[in-house]
């Protein structure tokens, strides 16, 4: 642990409006509120489940519907077939931790584009740089405003736009930082598959708020208890007769 009493797969912060957590663990494995997934316009992880990019990198939201079983696919498929660059659609969280799964759709961007031909669909969601940058600052926008609008104090995300979709890790982290900075959820938290990721959003976000430790957190947001603990508390109240 470091000073502020953070560990190597953990690292907290204060926020303007709440606090932040960066986690080195599986995002399916989270325990709260809201989840947010970034996919592509055919909804990838309801149509295929093959973890693995065409650049080698591991999609969050495919590992995400294997983990929430046959409920989420089957809303996925109701609600949509194919969803706009950076809008968001809602569904229940199906057998995840969580109460409600926001979709937001990122594109590829070239620096991440395989030199391999690719077939239509996919070279179709590579965009610009310009325009891969912009609309990944719009889908973090767009998730976190709607998880505001749940009126939930607990979300997580993944590190949008660093797995399989190929941003530059700088950029990305540096777009994501920004909006997490100020975002008007009580408590927000970043998960990570990879560890280099997870460092350069550990350096930057250091470089823009004060760090502190988890105790902080927990009495500040959930009577001293864990999130879990907090959360499953709150579900129990939830509860037809309690």
């Amino acid at each position: 642990p470091d000073s502020h009493g953070s560990s190597m797969t953990r690292r907290w912060f204060r926020r303007p409006s709440g606090y932040l957590c960066l986690c080195h663990e599986n995002l399916e494995d989270w325990v709260g509120e809201a989840i947010v997934t970034s996919t592509n316009r055919r909804l990838e992880g309801s149509v295929r489940r093959n973890w693995w990019g065409f650049a080698g990198k591991r999609s969050a939201d495919v590992a995400l519907h294997e983990r929430a079983g046959p409920q989420l696919l089957a809303e996925c498929h109701k609600l949509r077939a194919e969803l706009p660059e950076a809008q968001v659609m809602v569904t229940r969280g199906g057998d995840l931790g969580a109460r409600y799964v926001i979709h937001t759709v990122v594109p590829s961007h070239p620096s991440g584009r395989d030199p391999r031909p690719m077939p239509a669909p996919q070279a179709g969601d590579v965009a610009t740089a310009d325009e891969a940058e912009e609309l990944l600052k719009q889908a973090f926008s767009n998730a976190l405003g709607t998880a505001r609008d749940l009126g939930v104090s607990t979300v997580c995300l993944p590190a949008m736009g660093c797995g399989c979709r190929g941003y530059p890790v700088e950029v990305a982290a540096g777009i994501g930082v920004a909006a997490l900075q100020e975002a008007p959820i009580p408590y927000c938290e970043v998960r990570f598959w990879e560890t280099l990721t997870f460092r350069k959003w550990v350096q930057l976000t250091e470089a823009r708020l004060e760090g502190c430790e988890e105790a902080d957190v927990r009495e500040a947001l959930w009577q001293g208890k864990s999130l879990a603990e907090w959360h499953e508390e709150q579900e129990a109240k939830r509860k037809p007769g309690c």
